[in-house]
């Protein structure tokens, strides 16, 4: 009774995200919304897998997978956690890339939850709640506190978008030079000294996004190749986001999403 009340008050204090039970996932399992999804322990094999009966059916997810908002030590392949999605079948990408694709709406961590700490981890316990992401989670870098407004594309979804856009796409970067910000754009495997134009990227970020050629940028518009001008009518950021010259708060960070504190410091503005 005693340990029951210990529990209780602990999630109410620090739980931030319940686990749901195993039986619940297979109750709502149906394969055409909810899927069961786990990762490969070595995820160059194949990465993520729905359940089908006795088969693991390998697949690749895109938009808010569990990896977008979960560091490693939780969402990957060591760790063996399992998942419960909400989301859809997307037959174009998959015919396209030759491996079925489920766009992500949602999901949620099947209990019990097991964290896989890297070694040099400063963060690690020994003990950790196994029916919820808490507090210690989320401090940590464990669970990111995201914005959602805006993720990194994966190369399939870069390649995938560049294949169905109607308006020619290009890859850009920027840098520093003499403290004045350089864009270019990658042409015939160079980077060429570009102007934009349009709905500029720059508005949005500061310089430890911006800098060192660090993040690239897909973006579609037309390119005035005498003049190098290059205008834009849209843009995304491409996996991984990487943030230089800034300490991280945390021992891990989201290479998909910005998180609540990219907005705090100015790294990056909605």
């Amino acid at each position: 009774m005693c340990s029951g009340i210990l529990f209780y008050y602990k999630h109410l204090k620090y739980g931030i995200k319940d686990a749901i039970s195993i039986v619940k996932a297979y109750l709502m399992k149906d394969n055409v919304e909810y899927f069961i999804v786990g990762v490969y322990k070595n995820y160059g094999n194949g990465g993520y897998y729905y359940i089908d009966g006795k088969e693991k059916i390998p697949i690749d997810l895109t938009g808010s997978s569990p990896e977008c908002e979960l560091s490693w030590y939780i969402s990957g392949g060591d760790a063996g956690n399992l998942f419960l999605i909400k989301g859809n079948r997307n037959e174009d990408m998959s015919d396209f890339i030759g491996k079925e694709t489920i766009f992500v709406e949602s999901w949620d961590i099947i209990a019990p939850i097991k964290r896989a700490y890297e070694i040099e981890d400063p963060n690690k316990r020994i003990f950790a709640p196994r029916q919820y992401l808490d507090q210690y989670d989320v401090d940590s870098g464990g669970y990111y506190e995201v914005y959602k407004g805006i993720r990194s594309l994966s190369y399939n979804e870069r390649i995938y978008i560049e294949s169905r856009s109607e308006h020619p796409c290009y890859i850009v970067t920027s840098e520093y030079i003499e403290e004045n910000l350089q864009w270019n754009i990658l042409k015939d495997e160079m980077l060429l000294p570009v102007m934009l134009d349009g709905v500029n990227p720059e508005i949005n970020f500061n310089e430890v996004i911006l800098s060192r050629k660090n993040n690239r940028f897909l973006v579609s518009g037309f390119l005035d190749e005498i003049s190098m001008e290059l205008y834009i009518e849209e843009w995304s950021i491409l996996y991984p986001i990487t943030r230089t010259g800034r300490k991280s708060h945390v021992f891990y960070e989201s290479r998909y999403y910005f998180e609540q504190y990219d907005i705090e410091v100015g790294t990056f503005i909605p």
